[in-house]
């Protein structure tokens, strides 16, 4: 990708969310589930992290945000996003005017990783999967870590909206949804990058009243963005959305598949280290 078309696509992005960041804590449910899920499994590591600061990636409005800090009491913690408008809104909810001296926020491309090491943890929801160079992007977060952190994220896996998929594939249709990281590709690379802990995948089906509810619920929280600036025409978006209500005239149900992980940088980095599901 050249860094033009890169470029163009980081905007996209922050603008999209720039543009939702009032109203994506509304419509964000699968977003904020992923959260609670990545939070109730670091509760339980806590207690094996070495002292350091805390780093959070693409914070977003601070679902995550505000669980690290109760988790995390007293640690100092970065939280960054490629939108400004969302990094706002997240420094409010944490609240940025109390005089709290160990938070700092920084509008940040995590896809670049972050540009000092020495983590005691790295945490992201739901960011991976807009990067083009995700399996970059965890190596950089590895190597930010220091010997004994964890790295902690989730991320729209590749099982996600098959029924959407599969609508498109029935009206020979080409499907704009974006193509996300499959589980297996990510242990890859958290394997043959040293990382040794866990990963997994949830699956969760949500209902709509409409199709149209269903992308309606994606623009609202900025996630409907094309990683390749690609979109069906009105008049074959349309013929989707008619179909669609027709084959399920009770409402649309698409499932979404969340990815998770859990890596720890070893003290001691050695040969075979592996994530192991």
């Amino acid at each position: 990708m050249s860094l033009s078309a890169d470029a163009a696509r980081k905007e996209r992005i922050a603008r999209s969310f720039s543009r939702r960041a009032t109203t994506y804590d509304q419509h964000a449910a699968a977003q904020r589930r992923a959260a609670e899920s990545l939070l109730a499994e670091l509760a339980k590591e806590c207690g094996r992290l070495p002292a350091g600061p805390v780093l959070e990636i693409g914070c977003g409005t601070g679902s995550l945000s505000a669980g690290l800090v109760q988790l995390l009491p007293g640690r100092e913690c970065w939280f960054t996003d490629l939108s400004t408008a969302a990094l706002e809104i997240c420094r409010q909810r944490l609240g940025a005017g109390s005089g709290v001296p160990h938070r700092h926020w920084q509008t940040m491309d995590g896809e670049s990783g972050p540009a000092r090491a020495g983590y005691a943890l790295i945490a992201s929801g739901m960011a991976l999967h807009w990067f083009a160079d995700w399996p970059g992007a965890l190596r950089r977060w590895l190597r930010a870590l220091r010997p004994g952190g964890l790295l902690a994220f989730s991320f729209q896996e590749a099982g996600s909206f098959p029924e959407w998929r599969e609508e498109c594939r029935r009206l020979g249709l080409p499907c704009t949804a974006n193509t996300f990281p499959a589980l297996e590709q990510v242990q890859e690379v958290l394997v043959a990058a040293g990382g040794m802990g866990r990963c997994w995948v949830a699956t969760e089906a949500w209902r709509h009243d409409s199709a149209q509810a269903f992308f309606r619920s994606l623009k609202q929280t900025g996630t409907a963005t094309s990683l390749t600036g690609g979109s069906l025409g009105a008049g074959a978006f349309r013929g989707l959305l008619r179909a669609w209500d027709q084959r399920c005239p009770e409402g649309v149900e698409v499932r979404v598949s969340c990815g998770f992980a859990l890596v720890w940088r070893e003290a001691a980095q050695e040969a075979g280290a592996a994530a192991t599901t």
